[in-house]
């Protein structure tokens, strides 16, 4: 077996060659970091741009489409898909001032200010009034009742 020969040099402790804590890369912000690891995952980018999407449509969308939502024919609710529509046409939008029908019927009167969620009625079964005049043709036949007698 050969024999080692060791000498004081091979005691030396090694010469650093290099800088045991360094930085290796320069140091990031929070929101750097964030937006480093979000450009890596396309799967949340393009989750991103959806959501931003829908952002701007429901900001921009309403300014695009002018299309009145109330301007609407609700006689064609619950109508089959077809050629044949027809349209009413009625006149221009007037509030009710709460008189004109309910003074004209049996003993119903207004108890209190209608408002777009209520109506709040009174009856008095003893008090009569003349009865209801024909009603404007331009309402359906389903809204013209059995019970209502014409004026004479």
């Amino acid at each position: 077996m050969a024999e080692a020969t060791l000498s004081a040099s091979d005691f030396e402790p090694l010469a650093q060659t290099r800088e045991i804590q360094g930085i290796s890369r320069p140091s990031l912000s929070y929101w750097q970091d964030a937006w480093l690891r979000l450009k890596a995952n396309s799967r949340a980018l393009i989750s991103l741009y959806l959501v931003a999407g829908l952002l701007a449509f429901t900001t921009i969308g309403p300014l695009l489409w002018q299309v009145d939502p109330a301007a609407q024919d609700v006689e064609q609710i619950s109508q089959p898909p077809g050629a044949e529509r027809r349209a009413t046409i009625v006149e221009p939008y007037q509030p009710w001032d709460g008189s004109s029908l309910l003074t004209l019927s049996t003993g119903l009167r207004l108890a209190q200010a209608a408002n777009s969620q209520s109506v709040r009625l009174l009856w008095d079964p003893h008090t009569r009034s003349e009865p209801l005049p024909d009603l404007p043709q331009h309402l359906p036949d389903r809204c013209r009742g059995r019970t209502r007698t014409a004026a004479v």
